[in-house]
């Protein structure tokens, strides 16, 4: 049956052909560009006082990212990190959220015009922001007397993904290699 249709409609065939060829072709290197997230690191999950030191504590915890990114192709990956976008996707009681990381967490990364990755090269990457702030889940009325964001941290935390997308390349983190709890002592003035 096979060898009937291939006599019959050769064109349609070698068209089907080249085109599955080309969709293996190109999701290749998609795939062989990855980000690593290597190590989180937590701080300011806890704010016990009302009178705070800082106008910046009412925004709630703060997560720095240890990212690693990789070009696991045969061919370079550009990177154009100051046309990029990359964004914080995590889940909370079933709701998906997604943030975009500020301008000044990502200004050292993003002051960069591109990046060029030789095959099998990485380029590490730190990121850090305000990850509740914006976000349904830092309320005013909790910041008022303080505010404990364990909970809501212990359930995010493990769905944190990273997306870099800058035009031509979308690369979604994959995995945590560790998670490290910095401890934030609030000094009064």
């Amino acid at each position: 049956m096979f060898l009937q249709f291939y006599q019959t409609n050769k064109f349609l065939f070698m068209l089907s052909l080249i085109v599955i060829l080309f969709f293996i072709a190109i999701s290749s290197p998609i795939l062989a560009q990855t980000i690593e997230v290597k190590e989180i690191t937590v701080s300011r999950v806890i704010l016990k006082n009302e009178a705070l030191h800082q106008e910046g504590e009412r925004e709630g915890p703060v997560v720095s990212f240890k990212m690693i990114i990789r070009n696991n192709s045969d061919s370079f990956l550009i990177l154009t990190p100051s046309n990029a976008n990359l964004y914080l996707l995590y889940s909370y009681n079933g709701q998906d959220l997604t943030k975009e990381f500020s301008a000044f967490s990502t200004f050292v990364f993003a002051e960069k015009e591109s990046i060029a990755l030789k095959k099998n090269d990485s380029l590490e990457v730190v990121l850090s922001d305000r990850v509740l702030f914006k976000t349904p889940l830092l309320s005013e009325d909790t910041l008022k007397n303080g505010y404990d964001y364990s909970k809501e941290m212990l359930q995010i935390l493990p769905t944190f993904r990273i997306v870099y997308y800058d035009g031509l390349n979308k690369m979604t983190s994959i995995g945590i290699g560790s998670v490290k709890l910095k401890d934030y002592v609030y000094t009064p003035r």
